[in-house]
């Protein structure tokens, strides 16, 4: 395996996740914790490598929001891990020692980025192959197609089955992934982490599948992983007579721009019923969260707070909070919803 990069990296960034209490199972939302030097390492030597792990596990000890850990020996798991972390061969291999570390927490809301990965919410940046995956009854179906990939110019569409990655069969492959996260908040959380992992690698790599159509044709393709940055948006459409509105991510932009259009789908919504569709949300800012939710709940409903390990509340969620909400004006949507 060849090193990553052999200069000198910037320290990653982590992200650790407070304790809270919320209304709905889909509010939740990481917050980051920037260290406060600007000291770089070099990942290319085994002292760089242990003072990235330093590093981390140090800003957890500090930080973390349970004193506890969840129940870890915190000091137990650096021992653990540190040794392995010097003898990683590369960058790659060394962040998997980081996540391991960090999933030995339970805590799918804390995480670690390598410096390449540092994420915005605003503009995500990540490595793919064009693909989304799902596992559907039980087969790894083709969530959506990036436009313009290399994916969608090999024909593969949405609803395809994968059926061997670089040679193995899936299944094969998915239980390799388990075995190198063992440790997460529930075996659902573990699975859909093995499930998004399974064509990771570095930028530049490539990966051999196999699918099968719709009509069960069989075709084989390879794919390189490249840098891909989205900009989250908010999509509005009406199918079968219900108004879909489907949610990349929570931002404040995305919040505007959903109040804006939150009367026109008031109405409509009242005689037919809405769809609200997070299946590709992956988060983002709590208050922007509090924005979209105004639409649908009486100002001043309580959502949750964000509470530190001295029991210190650093942030109370409630509806109606934000000024820039211009819809404040209309009455809430009343409608039949489902959430996907």
């Amino acid at each position: 395996m060849q090193n990553v990069r052999r200069s000198k990296l910037s320290k990653p960034v982590l992200r650790l996740a407070l304790a809270f209490s919320l209304t709905f199972y889909f509010l939740l939302f990481p917050f980051s914790f920037p260290r406060g030097d600007s000291a770089t390492v070099s990942t290319a030597t085994a002292e760089g490598r242990l003072a990235v792990f330093d590093d981390v596990w140090q800003t957890v000890h500090d930080r973390y929001y349970d004193s506890n850990f969840h129940g870890v020996d915190w000091w137990a798991q650096r021992l653990r891990f540190r040794n392995l972390a010097a003898e990683a061969r590369d960058q790659m291999e060394l962040y998997t020692v980081l996540r391991r570390l960090l999933t030995s927490l339970r805590d799918a809301h804390t995480r670690v980025y390598t410096p390449e990965e540092k994420f915005d919410w605003q503009r995500p940046r990540f490595v793919t192959v064009g693909l989304s995956l799902r596992e559907v009854e039980g087969r790894l179906t083709i969530g959506a197609v990036e436009h313009g990939s290399e994916a969608e110019r090999a024909g593969i569409r949405a609803g395809d089955i994968i059926e061997t990655i670089d040679g193995e069969s899936v299944p094969i492959r998915i239980e390799e992934k388990l075995r190198e996260q063992p440790d997460s908040s529930t075996p659902q959380a573990a699975r859909l982490f093995a499930l998004s992992s399974l064509m990771n690698g570095q930028s530049g790599t490539s990966v051999v599948i196999e699918w099968s159509d719709a009509d069960n044709n069989s075709h084989k393709t390879t794919l390189v992983r490249r840098w891909y940055q989205r900009s989250p948006g908010l999509q509005i459409s009406r199918q079968r007579g219900m108004a879909v509105v489907a949610f990349d991510a929570f931002t404040h932009t995305i919040a505007l721009e959903f109040a804006r259009a939150s009367y026109a789908l008031n109405k409509f919504s009242q005689a037919h019923g809405m769809i609200i569709d997070l299946r590709n949300n992956g988060g983002g800012d709590a208050e922007a969260m509090a924005e979209i939710a105004t639409a649908f709940l009486p100002s001043a409903t309580p959502l949750g707070q964000f509470t530190d390990r001295h029991g210190n509340v650093s942030l109370r969620l409630e509806t109606g909070a934000a000024p820039l909400y211009i819809a404040r004006n209309t009455k809430p949507i009343r409608a039949p919803i489902i959430i996907l």
